[in-house]
């Protein structure tokens, strides 16, 4: 159900003696969905047990982590933010390719270099288990590039936050609190 109205409001200026009269009419569209009902409402959604994503394997839509980022917030998701290695693997046993997540190489000063940080602001600790071993994660944070985070085969990866890559977005944690 859509509401409408709308709102006038005078206003007498006075400048330099001469009063200048002003309408301004402003026009309110409010709807009674919240933003949370209307999380992901326009796309094809997959709800696993950890939370409800949208993913698409296509081409056209392995983009940069900044495109990435845009196109979940134009409909009401976050990038993909990983909790633990169950969600993890949960997530990688369905989408089977690297995913842009919310994760992403915050520099605050020389002295300590930086830190990852989730979109949420929680920090993903360098030692963490959750960064793959295999191929020696995190190993890109310390070059000039902007690096980001990718989840591949339920592990993180860094790489340069320009690349190209498939994504995930989800429902806001906060929506299910």
């Amino acid at each position: 159900m859509q509401l409408y109205g709308v709102a006038t409001i005078l206003s007498l200026v006075v400048l330099g003696g001469v009063a200048l009269f002003g309408v301004l009419i402003l026009t309110i569209n409010a709807s009674s969905e919240t933003l949370c009902e209307k999380a992901g409402k326009d796309l094809n959604m997959t709800k696993l047990v950890s939370g409800t994503y949208f993913f698409k394997d296509d081409f056209s839509f392995w983009i940069s982590w900044d495109d990435a980022k845009a196109f979940c917030e134009s409909h009401g998701l976050e990038l993909l933010t990983v909790t633990n290695r169950y969600e993890a693997a949960e997530i990688t046993d369905v989408f089977e390719t690297y995913l842009w997540t919310s994760g992403y190489f915050f520099r605050d000063g020389e002295n300590p270099p930086g830190q990852f940080k989730w979109q949420n602001g929680s920090i993903i600790p360098l030692d963490s288990a959750m960064w793959s071993s295999f191929f020696d994660e995190p190993n890109h944070y310390l070059t000039k590039n902007r690096t980001c985070v990718l989840l591949y085969r339920g592990e993180l990866l860094d790489d340069p936050c320009v690349g190209w890559y498939p994504f995930a977005c989800e429902i806001p944690h906060s929506c299910y609190s």
